[in-house]
């Protein structure tokens, strides 16, 4: 079979489009870094690339919220361990106060240091963290979780709900 001049011409001409075209794909490939310029070049590999981003997106939450957590559990540490040194304090006048050989003036003097002691004890329970919610209010983190009535009776006003936060599959 002959093949006439314009069609080795016109073939010769299509090999070269086709090379030009492999070239600038390579050029951007090189320029972009990435081997996979659309999902058609590698379906499987495009899936597993998609794949990849959600496992990342996935792991970058979890750190995130186990940033957040570390915060809040060392918050409520803190807290808890002010509130322990007033406890401790406030034993300590109370067995003080349990002597004979203390008179009335003394005994008004650590009942005023209770008060005091009290309203520290009431000020740690109702810290907030970094995000402004309330410490100990359970799921009702937005509203102050003690309140203290006018006859000086302190009452909760949260819940008894336990904030989980996702750090990794399966782990809260």
């Amino acid at each position: 079979m002959r093949i006439s001049t314009a069609q080795a011409q016109s073939q010769l001409v299509q090999t070269m489009l086709d090379k030009q075209t492999q070239l600038a794909r390579t050029q951007q490939q090189l320029a972009t870094g990435q081997r996979l310029l659309a999902p058609a070049d590698d379906p499987s590999a495009a899936l597993r690339t998609l794949a990849l981003d959600r496992a990342l997106d996935r792991l970058t939450t979890f750190g995130r919220n186990s940033d957040l957590a570390q915060s809040r559990l060392q918050a409520e540490e803190g807290a808890l361990a002010a509130m322990g040194d007033i406890l401790l304090r406030a034993r300590e006048l109370a067995l003080q106060a349990n002597t004979a050989a203390q008179d009335g003036l003394s005994r008004n003097a650590i009942t005023a240091e209770l008060r005091v002691l009290q309203d520290q004890l009431l000020d740690v329970a109702n810290q907030t963290d970094a995000q402004g919610e309330f410490l100990f209010g359970g799921y009702q983190s937005r509203q102050t979780p003690f309140l203290r009535d006018a006859s000086g009776t302190v009452s909760y006003t949260g819940d008894a709900g336990q904030r989980l936060v996702s750090i990794g599959q399966n782990r809260h």
